[in-house]
């Protein structure tokens, strides 16, 4: 008896502990490997929520150096002399953002990107990897503040900005950001 108990020992493993052990390692591995997909995929949006957030960064930065620096030309909005009132105004956001200071500046929403125009001069702003989905800048106030004869109790705010904006990458259909910033003008110095 001692020595049957041997000779099985010498036999190995059986083709159900062999199929036990495959089928456990199977699952070991598509488990791993599941892991490591997802992983990787939540890396990519990640990287991705990034760039996009810096993108929106540097777009909203240069827009608030220049809403700081300039003024915003009420006039290029359609309203008439001498008050330059912007129609429809604040219920109709805009899609472009005049501003002046010696040059004429346009920020105008076009085709998915932001483009500046000074003098007739067109470039894009927005890198070319990244679409701009949604733009609008709201005014406030209507009328142009820094008109002749305007005394800066009728306006005790200074103009503003508010810019409405979604992101979204140019070679994935996820993720989009949406990102919001309201600018102050410098109430200092009327021209």
């Amino acid at each position: 008896m001692i020595k049957c108990l041997n000779d099985k020992m010498k036999m190995g493993f059986t083709l159900v502990e062999m199929l036990i052990a495959v089928t456990i390692i199977v699952i070991v591995v598509f488990a791993a490997v599941g892991i490591f997909a997802y992983t990787s995929e939540m890396q990519r949006k990640s990287n991705l929520l990034t760039q996009l957030q810096q993108e929106a960064d540097f777009i909203l930065s240069i827009l608030s150096k220049e809403i700081r620096a300039f003024q915003i030309d009420y006039c290029e909005y359609g309203g008439l002399e001498p008050e330059c009132q912007i129609p429809n105004c604040p219920a109709d956001p805009q899609s472009i953002l005049y501003l002046k200071n010696g040059d004429k500046i346009a920020y105008q929403y076009q085709g998915q990107n932001l483009i500046k125009k000074i003098n007739q001069q067109e470039e894009q702003v927005n890198r070319t990897g990244i679409l701009i989905t949604y733009l609008q800048f709201y005014l406030t106030p209507c009328q142009d503040p820094f008109r002749a004869g305007i005394e800066p109790e009728d306006f005790p705010e200074a103009p503003k900005v508010l810019i409405l904006m979604k992101l979204k990458p140019r070679d994935f259909p996820s993720p989009e950001i949406e990102v919001q910033q309201t600018i102050n003008q410098r109430w200092g110095e009327r021209k």
